[in-house]
């Protein structure tokens, strides 16, 4: 029977109430030192308020649903700074050299108990932007260090590492058989994993040599590791802690062909493209999350790295009726990869998402 109010009782059922209030103030001055050497700076002042209530329900093992009084976490209330200096070198008209530090950061907050300072960064930041050859060769490049402290994880109680740290939390503070009713009813929980620093480059050329012809790509790489981790939750996970979801290299190419003028104004185009990314690690600790029988390896496994091409080819610029027309054929994957895409650990089981399969269509648009 379902009650006047619509709401099912569940049983064992989390409902949680977050109000979150935010108010910023910044500014930035830029100062020319030289007409081609420039000084960059800024601030912000950021006010957080966070407010976390839960309502939770238990199933007896009669089937009996019973309401829990709301747990309350403490209001959440903080004010920090964050600020950017820089210096813009311009030696000449189409060249840009320039070099940035910054800060900032992700409000903190508690879920009952398990508390978590804000996420800080501190970056360096060195980069390079040239329009060369006549405006025909375009690059922009940037070197990057971040330095974080006090990174946030999200871990969900359903799966036992994380439900085991929530409990050793939350033991002590309320006592075994609330946490466990907490367990049961909390689904997701943010937590202070410890430091974290990546550090790469991205890439970016473009080249468009003869007229209608364009090509261009795009390389980054980006380096993460844990140099501090919090050691309670290198204890739930079994002594090891890998960085995951996150491909050390990534990259992208194109190239675009269009002609001139077959009838009116219409044109005919080209166009491939094609993005890259390296192997992936998708859960923390590999070893500690396979099955005793072994029966969850290959969907936890690293995924290989992979690359999609697509296609497309157009018909532009046609006059309907006074209209703009555009006539098109694409494919996307036209090489019908079928890598795994994205994995996920589940406490009854794993599942993993793979690539679209090859995919054709047409497409006929009208600017009036």
């Amino acid at each position: 029977i379902i009650p006047l109010n619509g709401q099912i009782p569940l049983g064992n059922q989390g409902r949680s109430f977050n109000r979150s209030t935010s108010i910023a103030a910044y500014a930035q001055l830029e100062y020319k030192i030289m007409p081609e050497l420039e000084f960059v700076a800024g601030a912000r002042i950021t006010h957080d308020k966070k407010d976390y209530t839960l309502l939770y329900d238990i199933r007896s093992s009669t089937g009996v649903v019973s309401p829990r009084d709301p747990r309350v976490s403490p209001t959440y209330s903080k004010t920090k700074p964050s600020f950017m200096v820089g210096l813009n070198w311009k030696p000449t008209d189409d060249v840009l050299v320039y070099g940035k530090f910054s800060t900032s950061f992700v409000s903190g907050g508690s879920t009952l108990g398990i508390d978590f300072e804000p996420e800080e960064a501190k970056s360096f930041e060195l980069g390079l932007k040239a329009d060369l050859l006549d405006h025909k060769l375009r690059t922009n490049l940037a070197l990057f260090h971040v330095d974080y402290s006090h990174y946030q994880a999200s871990q969900g109680t359903r799966l036992p590492a994380a439900k085991s740290l929530a409990l050793s939390i939350w033991t002590p503070l309320y006592g075994a058989t609330v946490a466990n009713e907490l367990a049961n009813a909390v689904s997701l929980f943010i937590i202070d994993q410890g430091k974290l620093t990546a550090q790469g480059f991205e890439l970016e050329v473009t080249a468009a040599p003869t007229r209608g012809l364009t090509f261009g790509t795009g390389i980054g790489y980006t380096d993460a590791k844990f140099p501090e981790i919090n050691p309670l939750l290198l204890t739930a996970n079994g002594g090891r802690f890998d960085v995951g979801q996150r491909p050390k290299w990534t990259a992208s190419l194109f190239g675009i062909y269009e002609t001139e003028p077959l009838f009116g104004e219409a044109t005919l185009q080209f166009r491939m493209d094609g993005q890259y990314r390296s192997s992936t690690i998708i859960t923390l600790n590999q070893p500690f999350s396979t099955y005793a029988d072994g029966s969850n390896t290959a969907a936890i496994s690293p995924i290989k790295g992979f690359m999609l091409v697509n296609g497309r080819v157009a018909l532009r610029h046609m006059n309907i009726g006074g209209a703009n027309a555009e006539l098109a054929v694409w494919g996307k994957n036209i090489t019908d990869r079928k890598d795994r895409a994205y994995g996920l650990q589940l406490p009854f089981g794993s599942t993993n998402f793979f690539v679209p399969a090859r995919t054709f269509g047409v497409d006929l648009s009208i600017d009036f």
